[in-house]
């Protein structure tokens, strides 16, 4: 009697033991299928930006996971996503030049579905790294303006410029009381056409902005109002109506002011409803 006992205890303590180490080994296979994504194809990605027919030009790259900033022709380490990357470039004396590279889906992913299967692809598409922009990026700059291309932002009064996405022209700042107080508007035309002199916005296409102070120059301040009388919505509604169809995105301020500071927003449409928002943008510095 005392020995099928005994068999029966060792057989259960063998086959607990079996399951814990299954369950031990399948939690080492997901730890190492986590890491295989970030090792083989990596969350980050290196881009070379480079301007035409100028370089030394100032640029932005914002995607879904941050904003970046370089000088042409330069370097600059980018989180990837699926969102393409915006890049905007300014340089006195041009227009702005801006340029959308594409989120590419790598297929060398493809290799996760033998390693790790379902929880391989899962880690490349939760990081970003099933993703990549083509590299080198060359971003034409607009038009010559006929500004002074003499010193950094030469042509403006004040240390603090304005750069939008889709702008035909850099918004002008004006003095605002005492100095350091400067203000200026930007129009935005959303999901129409309306006004040439606005920066148009549609559903999946986002204006992003940044205000920019010169090196040794603080920007202690950057506000957003939106201007009632000179935004309107199409249908007959009221002009305040529009606050309800676009979202603006504040940024926290990058930078220091040794090297420069600049402070970003973005403008997107929430939906297809039509109309115009312009926004002031006052600015203290020091």
């Amino acid at each position: 009697m005392g020995r099928p006992l005994v068999s029966a205890i060792f057989f259960t303590r063998g086959f607990l033991q079996m399951k814990l180490t299954a369950i031990a080994a399948v939690a080492a296979l997901g730890a190492a299928v986590s890491g295989c994504a970030t090792i083989i194809e990596g969350t980050t990605q290196s881009v070379s930006v480079n301007t035409t027919p100028a370089q030394g030009a100032q640029c932005t790259l914002i995607n879904s996971q941050g904003t970046w900033y370089v000088n042409s022709p330069g370097s600059v380490t980018v989180h990837k996503t699926k969102t393409d990357l915006d890049i905007t470039c300014l340089k006195p004396g041009y227009g702005p030049g801006h340029l959308v590279a594409k989120s590419h889906f790598s297929g060398t992913t493809a290799g996760n579905v033998i390693a790790g299967g379902v929880v391989g692809i899962g880690v490349d598409a939760a990081s970003g790294a099933n993703f990549y922009y083509d590299n080198p990026i060359e971003v034409p700059l607009g038009p010559p303006t006929g500004e002074s291309v003499s010193g950094n932002d030469a042509a403006s009064p004040f240390p603090v410029s304005l750069t939008c996405s889709g702008a035909a022209r850099r918004p002008e700042f004006s003095a605002e009381g005492p100095t350091g107080f400067v203000s200026t508007k930007v129009m935005f035309d959303i999901n129409t056409n309306d006004d040439a002199a606005a920066i148009r916005v549609t559903q999946g296409h986002d204006a992003h902005c940044t205000v920019t102070a010169r090196p040794g120059t603080t920007l202690a301040s950057v506000s957003l109002a939106l201007d009632g009388a000179a935004s309107w919505t199409a249908g007959g509604r009221p002009a305040r109506e529009i606050e309800k169809h676009v979202e603006v995105v504040d940024s926290a301020p990058t930078g220091s002011p040794a090297t420069g500071q600049r402070h970003s927003f973005t403008v997107r449409a929430k939906d297809a409803t039509q109309g115009k928002i312009t926004l002031s943008v006052p600015v203290r510095y020091r």
